[in-house]
């Protein structure tokens, strides 16, 4: 784009109040509406020589040589959109944020702090009104025109900033000055306190990655300046994908960025379950008052994902019985403007877990988050397993159209060195390791990090192996007896076990990747104290954890010893325990919430006598996820 000012340059960004619901009130009129929005900006900012450097669907990012040229566009733009007969829509109101300071441009667009700071200005002011950053009302305040006043609003908290702005409205004869106070972190109380993800809550050892982790600063910084970032990082099962995203969300959070995570399973049984997860937090961390204004008026739509919007701030929806399609795309709507609004906010890091298991519904909404996010301070995390990512795997081809885009960084983690290695061990160890024992644990593990973790642990449990690599004497890794792989390494470390530890954990193992107290209690027809001592033993090992978003849930600490656990099983006897979890999870309260689930068991269970329960499941999981606007996952019930 020709002619673009560049140094210090003054930020015009607007947006449309409520356009979400003016789309499903008026989707017909809307469209034309902001056709003529669009052109009536452009004509202001142009007639005043300003660029529009780009559109945002709802509003305008525009830039100025001079913070007058920007006041005078934005007196302009209010006037013809408050004189514009808007015959179905109804007036739109347009808020508008001022901001001067330096940028860099690159490329036709803008990066740097000050974009920032405009975007939080914008997001703080109500329809109809302008507002003006501390610098840009200096720059002007001895230049305005006859009628044009600046009105002082005071220091406020913008998230995601730590320097308070000094604000100022501009007042416009015969236009409303009235508004609503400002929606800064001093309109809610108690400053964001959406939880910090319990996945990484506990440092665990991280060893070499230095040039990964810089890669993905990087793409934190950017975020955080204001540039829409995703990071995809791919890796083996055990590199340390879930350790390096945990590394970055506590260095995300340190600058006071929010961090939300979700991972899909591979037994899903929640549509778009990552997101589920991640938003899950973020709705229970305000009260009904805050949580309307985060909500954008789109709880409505949310509900379907988020049933606990029901009696909070949300009624039941209407049904377009007519266009299951249009039901989706408000669906996907309303998760990327909730995400995207709660990035204008305050920065945002998005972690999606191993989507290599994720379902067709999850990856589309991934696609239409990335397409129709605008710029905001917005990092998606994506982490997969590259190997299991075939040619025709549905994630191949949202990698594909994301690899041409600047704004997407790929990371793939590969084994660790030698010396890496050496350094992990003896993190793990908390003492020096022999180096006969490092070259022997990297020979058999490639320098994958969880396979080195697990059979150093495996050798200081048996301790009399150990024993010889403190004295310091030639070690080889045969002559002990040690498992060809880390499966037989997991397998032996469960065996270590009280008595009955492998059975219980085997049947949460059949559950899935987390599983609930109550429901290993009934399946297993043992004691709820009897339960709770084998997962605190369990937990010692180093074999589950708690996961503390819900109390009386765990979760493995690692796939690969579910799958350890799972696939040790017969044929038979998976049947057998998938009959027993359907029946507690039929036998317990709340059983018509967990269809999905009834059906992935009985389904498994079938052989034994179960397929009558099999197909009724089936059929009612099928009719929930048309429910739910998850047309794939209905496709592979029926």
């Amino acid at each position: 784009m020709a002619g673009l000012p560049s140094g210090t340059v003054t930020f015009l960004f607007t947006d449309i109040e409520g356009s979400s619901r003016l789309w499903d009130e008026h989707p017909g009129a809307m469209g034309e509406a902001l056709v003529r929005h669009d052109a009536l900006l452009r004509e202001a900012v142009e007639a005043n020589g300003g660029h529009v450097v780009k559109t945002t669907g709802d509003g305008v990012h525009a830039v100025f040589e001079t913070a007058m040229n920007t006041v005078a566009a934005a007196s302009a733009a209010v006037r013809a959109l408050a004189t514009e007969p808007w015959p179905d829509t109804g007036p739109l109101r347009v808020r508008m944020g001022i901001h001067t300071g330096a940028a860099e441009l690159r490329d036709g667009d803008y990066y740097g702090p000050a974009l920032n700071r405009a975007s939080r200005l914008m997001a703080a002011a109500h329809g109809g009104q302008v507002v003006l950053s501390g610098r840009s009302a200096d720059e002007v305040r001895n230049l305005l025109p006859e009628g044009l006043r600046l009105r002082d609003l005071g220091e406020h908290r913008l998230r995601g900033l730590k320097r308070p702005e000094h604000i100022f409205q501009l007042t416009i004869p015969g236009l409303d000055d009235q508004f609503a106070p400002l929606a800064s972190l001093e309109a809610f109380p108690g400053d964001l306190a959406v939880p910090f993800p319990s996945f990484a809550t506990a440092p665990e050892q991280l060893a070499g990655r230095e040039r990964e982790l810089e890669l993905l600063e990087r793409a934190l910084t950017s975020a955080i300046e204001g540039s829409k970032q995703v990071v995809l990082l791919a890796g083996e099962s055990g590199m340390g994908k879930t350790t390096l995203a945990a590394e970055l969300a506590r260095r995300a959070a340190a600058r006071g960025t929010v961090v939300l995570y979700g991972r899909c399973d591979e037994e899903a049984i929640v549509p778009h379950q990552p997101f589920v997860e991640a938003l899950r937090p973020y709705i229970a961390a305000f009260p009904p008052s805050v949580l309307r204004e985060r909500l954008h008026g789109l709880e409505g739509d949310l509900v379907r994902l988020f049933p606990e919007l029901l009696g909070r701030v949300a009624t039941v929806p209407e049904q377009l019985l007519n266009d299951p399609e249009a039901e989706r795309y408000r669906l996907f709507e309303a998760i990327t403007t909730v995400l995207t609004g709660a990035a204008a906010t305050q920065p945002l890091v998005l972690l999606l877990d191993d989507l290599h298991w994720s379902d067709k519904p999850t990856l589309l909404l991934l696609r239409h988050l990335l397409r129709s996010a605008s710029d905001v301070p917005l990092l998606v995390v994506v982490s997969y397993r590259d190997r299991e990512v075939s040619k025709g795997h549905p994630l191949s081809d949202v990698l594909a159209d994301l690899q041409r885009e600047r704004w997407v960084t790929r990371v793939t983690l590969d084994g660790l060195s030698e010396a890496e290695s050496g350094e992990l061990l003896q993190s793990v160890a908390g003492q020096e390791v022999a180096p006969q024992l490092t070259a022997a644990l990297y020979r058999e593990t490639g320098g994958n990090p969880l396979f080195l973790g697990e059979l150093l642990r495996h050798l200081i449990e048996t301790d009399d192996a150990f024993l010889e690599v403190r004295s310091g004497g030639d070690f080889d890794l045969g002559e002990h007896d040690l498992p060809e792989g880390v499966r037989a390494v997991i397998s032996r470390r469960i065996a270590r076990l009280p008595g009955g530890a492998e059975e219980l954990l085997t049947l949460a193992a059949v559950i899935g990747a987390e599983f609930d107290v109550a429901l290993v209690e009934r399946a297993a027809e043992r004691s709820v104290e009897a339960v709770l001592d084998t997962l605190d033993v369990s937990e010692l090992a180093g074999l589950v954890r708690p996961v503390s978003e819900r109390a009386g849930r765990y979760g493995f600490a690692h796939d690969l010893i579910r799958q350890t656990l799972y696939a040790d099983l017969g044929t038979a006897q998976r049947a057998r325990l998938h009959a027993r979890i359907g029946a507690a999870i039929e036998a317990a309260p709340g059983a018509e919430h967990a269809t999905a689930a009834l059906a992935q068991h009985f389904t498994q269970a079938a052989p034994l006598g179960e397929a009558s329960k099999a197909i009724t499941y089936t059929a009612r999981a099928a009719h929930e996820a048309l429910a739910d606007l998850a047309f794939e996952d209905a496709v592979r019930y029926f």
